[in-house]
C-alpha cells in the first residue's frame, strides 16, 4: 500500500461497480479505493422522501470519508459524479489531494432542462440545467488543487448537432474549471472501460 486513498464517484444511473476496472488498477498500484453507491443508486438505500441534491451528496461523501478515517484523498468523478468531485475539491481543498473529472457536464444539459416537466423528475437533475446556480458557481471557480478533466468526444447523440460523447456535449465538458483538459475519443460509457483512462 502507498498510503494514499482514491474516492470514485459515479454518475446518475451508474454504481460504484461501474469503476471495476479502475478499482482493480488503482488497488494494484497500492491505493486504498472507496467507490460508494451514492444513496438512491444500486445497492444503497433508497429512502422514499429523500432529497437528492449535490449539496446532500457532498455531505454524504464527506461523512463517509470521515467515518473511514480518510483525511486526504484524490477524488475522481464520472459524469454527474464529476460535478460532485469538483465541488468537493473547491469546498474542502485541505482534504482533496487532486481531482479528476470524466465526461462531466459542467456547461449543463439542455436535456435535463426539458425533462423537468416529466413526472417523478429527480431534483438532482435540476442541478445540471445550464442555468443551475451550482454549475454557474463551478464554472467561475478556480480550483486550488491539481485538477484534470477528461473530455470524451466519441459519441453521436442523434438529438443534437453539437459534438458529443453520446450523452454530454463536448462544449459542456469543456466548461470545466479544471486546470488541465485532455480529450479522449471514447463515448460516455466506453471511457470507464478504456485502458488509456
Amino acid at each position: 500500500a502507498n498510503g494514499r486513498s482514491v474516492v470514485l464517484l459515479h454518475g446518475k444511473n451508474f454504481c460504484g461497480a461501474t469503476w471495476e476496472r479502475t478499482i482493480e488498477a488503482l488497488a494494484r498500484s497500492g491505493y486504498r479505493v472507496i467507490a460508494p453507491d451514492q444513496i438512491g443508486f444500486c445497492a444503497s438505500t433508497k429512502p422514499r422522501e429523500y432529497q437528492f441534491s449535490f449539496n446532500q451528496l457532498a455531505a454524504n461523501t464527506h461523512a463517509l470519508l470521515k467515518s473511514r478515517g480518510i483525511e486526504r484523498a484524490t477524488i475522481i468523478g464520472h459524469s454527474m459524479g464529476g460535478i460532485l468531485a469538483a465541488g468537493l475539491a473547491h469546498e474542502l481543498p485541505a482534504q482533496v489531494r487532486a481531482v479528476i473529472t470524466i465526461s462531466t457536464p459542467f456547461g449543463g444539459s439542455r436535456t435535463a432542462s426539458w425533462c423537468r416537466w416529466l413526472p417523478n423528475f429527480p431534483p438532482v437533475l435540476t442541478d445540471v440545467s445550464p442555468s443551475s446556480g451550482i454549475l454557474q458557481r463551478l464554472r467561475l471557480m478556480k480550483l486550488s488543487v491539481p485538477s484534470l478533466s477528461i473530455i470524451t468526444t466519441g459519441g453521436a447523440l442523434p438529438t443534437t448537432v453539437e459534438a458529443n460523447d453520446s450523452i454530454v456535449t463536448v462544449s459542456s465538458q469543456l466548461a470545466s474549471p479544471c486546470q488541465k483538459k485532455v480529450k479522449l475519443p471514447y463515448n460516455h460509457f466506453e471511457v470507464l472501460m478504456a485502458d488509456r483512462t
